[in-house]
C-alpha cells in the first residue's frame, strides 16, 4: 500500500501526468475505484518505464485494498496483466 501512494504521489509531481490520469487518481482519492481502475489500466499500457511502473505500483495497491475476492479485482487484474505483456 505504501508504494502505491508514494507512486500516486510521485505521478501526481512530476508534472507531465496527462489529464485523464489526473482525474483517475482524483477519483481513486474519492473512493470510485471503479471510475478510476479503467483509466489506470489504459495509463499501464500507454505509459513506457519508470511512469508505467508507477502507475502499475497504483492498480496492485488498489487490488491489494479492494481484496482478491473483490469483483473490480477480479475484472481488472486480467486486463493489468495483459497491459503489461
Amino acid at each position: 500500500m505504501a508504494a502505491a501512494l508514494i507512486a500516486q504521489v510521485g505521478l501526481l509531481e512530476s508534472g507531465d501526468a496527462s489529464e485523464a490520469l489526473r482525474t483517475a487518481l482524483s477519483r481513486l482519492r474519492a473512493g470510485d475505484a471503479a471510475a478510476a481502475l479503467p483509466v489506470l489500466v489504459a495509463a499501464v499500457r500507454d505509459a513506457a518505464g519508470e511512469r508505467r511502473d508507477m502507475v502499475r505500483r497504483v492498480v496492485v495497491g488498489v487490488f491489494g485494498e479492494l481484496g482478491e475476492d473483490d469483483p473490480l479485482t477480479r475484472r481488472y487484474r486480467p486486463e493489468l496483466a495483459a497491459a503489461l505483456y
